[in-house]
């Protein structure tokens, strides 16, 4: 089997389809008999093509069937019409004997014209069932009905109850090709999961032609003119119907290999389609050893009795039926209309009974049972009735006895779907139809006429006794089959050695894989959701390489799940819709669906706004612009995918160079990446919404139950105008939800909340809007909540917003403490009590309150709640550490999907289940994974164990220590930065009557090195915050009129010199007067202390012995401060990152900017040397101004401006 890059057959790749003139060549061996020509491998067929393919099938044979059955009927029972209507009369069917008082009249004649019939099929079921497995179906059955039609039409042209009798011979022999044909015809095209529904739908024909039929006999009944009676007239009208079919059957194709409605293409998919059930198509080889084993078989002969014994009561009904309901005291025509509510029963019985089967499976023998009940007593009330003057209590026992319908189709259904192999099949037909044939001849003789003052108890206790066997034979049959299901599920499935039998035309006792006793084999999977849980799931199944498609339904417009960025920064527009439904739980729930909604037909709907509006449905993610990871990135990636080390400037400022908070597009492309890195971002159907997921339950025949999902999605309509909602349905063997649960808020029910939302609507918010502090500056803010999003939410709204911000929870999260929350500009209180609307108070636990007009914001950051609109019995799921336990969670979902592992058993899950709940109780302890990491990782693990041979499943790693102690150390590492963060307002408190100097300095400027220490003693001894300005002192000079050192007078060079001496003795420091490297161009040392300054901040020690080093460095050491080696060395001297600082400075733009920003400040200051300290806006320049500086810091006089003028 090849595969693409995608991983999964060639098949399932939406960018390439099959090759047309490959798929001809291969249907033409295929029509030619050659169905080995398809090979032993399963082929992956697509869904679009499936559903195709059935509907087509559908459309051509069913139309077909139903008639062709229903006239089966129409023709047996039009017998009881015309007895009412002079037949008996005309062919002397009753026998009056005058020689006994009363006269008796017998009906015997009637009785065996009715059974003859079946003698008749039943001499025909073997010859017919030979001619249909040894011709081709449009040579065999088109002649045969024509036969049919024209017999049928001849009977108007009997005269004598022994022609009637020959003439009904010959009409059962040739229609017993019609059940042989169509229940081999429905093996052959459909699987067996399609099967029961399909076969009942034929055989409601049944009923449907009880009322059709009815009607025209009603109709013809009253004809009082012509040369013909009624019942001839009758009969000439079903043979011309008849011989009409007969043409129509000449166009119904031989097997789908050969389907002329189907395309070469759509032959091979229809073909394949029966491979998964192992029933083969049509094979004209006889086999006797199937024939054997049929004999054998105790199913059969299950089914054989099933069906002898259930049909007895058609014999009576069909011949009898408007006999012995006109003896009830109803008129000849009232008689036929009482069939419609017998045939109405008996069709709705049949096609719900089949429907009810394809979708709950092993059913269909307990639904054999129960409907023999309603037919039981439908035979006591006719009996035990009293009848007289039109009386509804018989006529109600008849109309029930059509639930006999149904249970003649389950046992056709039960027969045909539970045996394989085509000469096997053949034999279970006609098996069935012998069956079918003994009890029709039984029945009529149950009829006594002389007992029809008693209430024919002869006929009552006869079918009485016969549904009891039926019941009888069904119950054994059940557990037959239950038996065999057992053993088959304990074979260990080959999945070559499956495919490469399914067209070997084994029977189901040959063939160990027949589908109808193993589990289904599980090819089509949809995973809901595309963030990370979806992605790794998606990764997982395909690596299996044992699904025939995968479908990712993601209903954003991309992949990134939570981390996707959805909507804008009004968070008042974002609000929560309806704060009374969300508290209540009545938010997000399903929604309506279309009626009569299919996988074939796609619907379309108007857009409203209770299914399409973002905030109802509250499809808008809780991601603003600023959103970052909160858990390291050893447990956020998976084991073969890191996230890219990428820091934003807000982490790194927050948490240093080695920060590992990633910012949301980071980890959003990351989840991108891994669809798209393999191809699987093909797989994914954007802009979708799973708005139902339905689990069919199998029945005892298919292969398996199966999802069938509901999904909408927003598009234009194909006829222009506004856009629609298109709704479709697929249909999938297994389903993985992986959309997380951060979409829909969980809000507190607090007495007097929803009052007090209606008073000042938008005040209270939830975090999930929270975009950002642009709506909070200047505001009065409550925070609500104790753990992630409500300490980030107060960190960054305390920035902005007005002091103290208040921080109300009811306990913190055992995880980070009360850390997060001591902070001098949070003010901690209880949870909230209680809002009062009337008063306009918000009463705290500790009896404190706050007037409502007082507060401006009241954010609830209180997490989210689970909610599945589309699987609304769903619970809790299990929660654990960070995205890495998805990848364990997928891979073993993946290979027990393949069937390669096995869940635990169920009583060892309840056990486990009650060993939990007893030692953790119910609830959040019950479902919280912490502290239990490393037990879970290793029980997934071990529960997935290594990929099949072959494959390239994901190897699971050993869990690792580092993981939680990387866990664990991000608590520790938040905390710290909490406790610093606190540390920096109070010492920014206090830097209110801190002195703030401006330092504009060069790692180039004599003056600036003679002045650094001293200008550094003198801050410290003010307690004063030094603000770091690196400039080009070059450029100063030349928009200043200053000059370079070398290109000044002698006069100043020489006086330089002197000055340099004087200074090097009074500041105590030593100074080279011609250093080696000067001028050098300091501008990469000053971009790696802008980069420490971004890192660190201005008042850090290592940023302070930096300046002084680099200083140092040319004025003393005679280094080269443009030599990235030197810049390295005195930055990791000084206890910086050098390495790194350094490839900041080589790399970032935005460093370049700053410092372009310097060279602009200081020439709009008008500024023109350095070093230049400034104070309150008062500028001192060169370091013979520090004593200056120091008077005016000490006096505390009014700064002095530079002039703006000069005059």
């Amino acid at each position: 089997m090849t595969q693409n890059e995608s991983g999964l057959h060639d098949a399932d790749v939406p960018a390439s389809g099959p090759n047309v003139d490959a798929a001809i060549e291969k249907t033409d061996a295929l029509v030619s008999g050659d169905v080995e020509a398809l090979g032993e491998e399963a082929r992956a067929i697509d869904a679009q093509l499936h559903a195709r393919v059935l509907r087509k099938i559908d459309l051509v044979l069913m139309p077909a069937m139903v008639i062709g059955y229903g006239l089966v009927y129409w023709d047996k029972a039009i017998l009881g019409s015309a007895a009412l209507f002079g037949m008996t009369t005309d062919l002397h069917l009753t026998v009056t004997n005058t020689h006994v008082s009363p006269p008796v009249t017998s009906t015997s004649r009637l009785s065996w014209a009715t059974s003859i019939f079946y003698f008749g099929q039943l001499a025909g079921s073997y010859p017919m069932a030979y001619t249909v497995q040894h011709f081709t179906t449009r040579n065999v059955l088109c002649p045969a009905v024509l036969i049919w039609g024209i017999i049928c039409a001849a009977t108007a042209g009997v005269t004598s109850w022994q022609g009637l009798f020959a003439q009904r011979f010959f009409l059962g022999f040739t229609e017993s090709i019609i059940p042989t044909a169509f229940m081999t015809m429905v093996s052959g095209y459909y699987t067996q999961r399609e099967q029961a529904l399909r076969q009942s739908w034929w055989f409601s024909g049944t009923g449907w032609f009880t009322i059709i039929g009815g009607g025209l006999n009603y109709g013809f009944a009253q004809v009082k003119s012509g040369n013909l009676a009624p019942w001839q007239y009758i009969y000439i009208f079903a043979g011309c119907v008849t011989a009409l079919f007969g043409i129509w059957t000449y166009f119904l194709p031989n097997s789908p290999a050969d389907a002329w409605f189907l395309t070469p293409e759509e032959r091979i998919a229809a073909v394949e389609r029966l491979r998964a059930g192992q029933t083969g198509v049509k094979n004209t080889t006889f086999k006797a050893e199937q024939v054997k084993e049929a004999l054998l078989d105790v199913k059969i002969w299950l089914v054989a009795i099933t069906m002898a014994a259930a049909y007895t009561v058609n014999g009576a009904v069909s011949g009898f039926g408007p006999l012995i309901v006109s003896t009830f005291g109803y008129s000849t025509l009232d008689s036929i209309l009482f069939q419609f509510p017998l045939g109405g029963l008996s069709a709705f019985g049949i096609t719900f009974t089949g429907w009810l089967c394809s979708r709950y499976r092993n059913i269909r023998a307990i639904s054999l049972v129960l409907c023999c009940l309603p037919v039981i007593a439908g035979f006591v009330m006719i009996w035990k009735s009293s009848w007289g003057h039109k009386p509804v209590t018989p006529v109600a026992g008849y109309s029930l006895i059509g639930f006999f319908g149904p249970v003649v189709s389950l046992t056709i259904s039960l027969g045909a779907g539970n045996v394989a192999g085509e000469t096997k099949k053949s034999f279970m037909a006609a098996a069935v139809f012998v069956a079918y044939c003994v009890g029709n001849i039984i029945g009529p003789q149950l009829v006594k006429t002389q007992t029809k003052a008693q209430h024919y108890p002869e006929l009552w206790t006869g079918l009485i006794i016969c549904y009891c066997i039926t019941i009888v034979s069904a119950s054994t049959l059940y557990f037959v089959l239950w038996r065999e299901n057992k053993k088959r599920e304990a074979i260990e499935v080959d999945e070559r050695e499956r495919d490469r039998l399914a067209f070997k035309d084994l029977t189901d006792k040959q063939n160990p894989y027949f589908s109808g006793m193993i589990p289904k084999k599980i090819r089509r999977v949809a995973v809901i959701g595309a963030g990370p849980a979806g992605a790794i799931t998606t990764d997982a199944l395909v690596k299996e390489q044992a699904f025939d498609a995968i479908r990712v339904f993601e209903r954003q417009d991309v992949a990134g799940g939570t981390w996707v960025l959805t909507s804008g920064d009004n968070e008042h527009e974002l609000g929560i819709p309806s704060l009374q439904d969300l508290i209540n739980q009545r938010a997000d729930l399903s929604v309506p669906i279309p009626q009569n909604l299919t996988e074939n037909a796609p619907i379309e709907t108007p857009e409203t706004e209770q299914i399409n509006s973002r905030q109802l449905r509250f499809t808008d993610t809780g991601a603003h612009e600023y959103l970052h990871s909160n858990l390291p990135p050893e447990i956020m990636c998976f084991s073969q995918e890191p996230i890219p080390a990428v820091l934003s400037k807000r982490t790194r400022a927050q948490h240093g160079p080695d920060s590992p908070f990633r910012p949301r597009e980071v980890i959003r492309t990351w989840v991108e990446d891994l669809f798209r890195r393999k191809g699987n971002d093909k797989l994914i159907e954007f802009g979708t919404s799973v708005e139902l997921a339905e689990y069919i339950e199998p029945d005892q025949s298919n292969e398996g139950g199966e999802w069938v999902l509901t999904l909408r999605k927003s598009a234009p309509s194909p006829n222009g105008g506004e856009k629609k909602n298109l709704w479709w349905q697929e249909r999938f063997d297994a389903v993985v939800v992986a959309t997380g649960h951060y979409y829909l808020p969980f809000m507190p029910k607090i007495p007097g909340i929803v009052e007090f939302d209606r008073k000042y609507p938008g005040k209270i918010r939830h975090s999930k809007y929270y975009r950002g502090t642009k709506s909070y500056i200047g505001k009065r803010v409550i925070v609500v909540g104790g753990s992630v999003s409500a300490f980030d939410a107060l960190h960054d709204i305390r920035e902005v917003s007005k002091l103290p911000i208040i921080s109300s929870l009811r306990t913190p999260s055992p995880l980070f403490g009360t850390i997060p929350f001591s902070h001098p500009d949070i003010e901690n209180k209880p949870h909230i009590m209680s809002f009062d609307a009337t008063t306009d108070s918000i009463t705290f636990a500790d009896g404190s309150t706050l007037r409502g007009k007082e507060v401006d914001i009241i954010l609830f950051a209180t997490g989210y709640d689970f909610s599945f609109p589309f699987l609304p019995d769903l619970k809790k799921i299990t929660g654990g550490f960070g995205i890495r336990f998805f990848e364990w969670q997928a891979v073993t979902t993946a290979r027990v999907l393949a069937g390669r592992v096995q869940l635990p058993d169920r009583y060892a899950m309840q056990q486990w289940e009650q060993a939990r709940l007893a030692r953790r109780g119910e609830g959040a302890p019950f479902w919280t994974l912490n502290p239990e990491f490393e037990e879970y990782f290793e029980e997934l693990r071990a529960l997935a164990g290594e990929p099949a041979p072959g494959t390239t499943g994901r190897v699971l790693p050993k869990y690792e220590e580092a993981w939680g102690e990387a866990f664990w150390g991000l608590i520790r590492r938040r905390q710290e930065w909490w406790k610093r963060a606190a540390d920096e307002a109070v010492k920014k408190n206090n830097m209110a009557t801190r002195p703030v100097i401006e330092y504009y300095f060069s790692f180039i400027s004599l003056w600036s090195y003679i002045g650094s220490k001293h200008f550094h003693h003198l801050a410290k001894q003010h307690n004063a915050h030094i603000i770091y300005k690196p400039i080009d002192i070059m450029h100063t000079f030349s928009v200043s009129g200053g000059l370079p050192v070398k290109q000044r007078s002698t006069q100043r060079q020489a006086y330089r010199l002197l000055e340099m001496k004087r200074w090097c003795q009074i500041r105590g420091i030593p100074i080279v007067p011609h250093p080696k490297y000067y001028p050098a161009n300091p501008s990469l040392a000053h971009r790696v202390l802008l980069a420490g300054l971004e890192e660190l901040g201005h008042d850090h020690e290592s940023i302070q012995k930096f300046a002084h080093l680099g200083l140092q460095t040319v004025w003393a050491d005679e280094g080269n401060i443009a030599d990235p080696a030197t810049i390295v060395r005195i930055a990791s001297e000084a206890g910086l990152d050098g390495e790194r600082l350094l490839q900041r400075a080589q790399t970032e733009e935005s460093l370049v900017k700053q410092e372009a920003a310097l060279v602009r400040e200081i020439d709009s200051r008008r500024y023109f040397g350095a070093p230049v300290y400034v104070y309150r806006d008062e500028p001192f320049w060169g370091q013979d101004r520090l004593e200056m500086l120091d008077e005016v810091i000490k006096s505390g006089r009014e700064a002095l401006p530079l002039p703006d003028k000069l005059d």
